[in-house]
């Protein structure tokens, strides 16, 4: 599990960000000329809005990912406290229940165990 990831949707929506505030001092001089162009003016204004609702779609891509990280990260720190539950004994895994003294009546089986962890003969 890579628990630096590249997140692009970040990147591309805090650049669209950046851009826009560019777009939105130039339109800010727009304003200070003696002859106001309407059309020049609106026209930044769609290119701002288009930068925005990119940053939007990125910035919510980027989030998505760092939730499924999360869930894997999750995910894998439950098997890790599992492992540590688990006996290796008459040629199966037995799970320790409790304070360690007892253990689950069924094994698990060691082909799915070290596959995934989590499979039950």
């Amino acid at each position: 599990m890579n628990l630096t990831p590249d997140l692009p949707g970040a990147t591309t929506g805090l650049s669209a960000i950046k851009t826009g505030f560019e777009l939105i001092k130039s339109v800010r001089e727009l304003w200070k000329k003696d002859k106001v162009d309407a059309i020049e003016i609106g026209g930044q204004l769609i290119e701002l809005q288009e930068l925005l609702l990119d940053a939007r779609s990125a910035l919510t891509e980027a989030n998505d990912r760092i939730a499924s990280l999360e869930d894997e990260l999750a995910s894998k720190r439950q098997i890790e406290e599992l492992e540590k539950l688990m006996v290796y004994d008459q040629s199966v895994y037995w799970k320790r229940m409790g304070n360690g003294d007892e253990i689950e009546p069924e094994p698990y089986c060691t082909v799915c165990w070290k596959r995934i962890g989590d499979c039950h003969t």
